[in-house]
């Protein structure tokens, strides 16, 4: 796990944090994250970026105005295949997928 931290905060922008949620205390992980995210401020919102692959969490997170994207793009970062973010925020975080035009 400490290497997961280190490397993640290598590919983060300057000053962002990394926190790690677990499952105990009688409240599941998932309602963890969703407390900590709350309901931020449009100025903070888009500095929040959840990483999983659970997309329900994914939605409730993205509907309080924080990003999330899945493990496997960070684990692309990591390995060098995609571009590291070059600020606190990457094109397509927390914006809904988009939609095809009817054929």
């Amino acid at each position: 796990m400490a290497a997961m931290v280190t490397a993640l905060h290598a590919i983060w922008p300057a000053g962002a944090s990394v926190t790690h949620f677990y499952d105990g205390g009688g409240e599941s992980a998932d309602d963890q994250i969703v407390a900590a995210v709350g309901n931020p401020s449009p100025g903070v919102a888009d500095r929040i970026v959840i990483i999983s692959d659970d997309r329900e969490l994914r939605a409730r997170v993205r509907a309080l105005g924080a990003s999330s994207v899945g493990a496997r793009y960070i684990r692309e970062i990591l390995e060098g295949r995609v571009a590291r973010p070059q600020g606190p925020r990457t094109p397509g975080f927390g914006q809904p997928p988009r939609r095809r035009p009817p054929r």
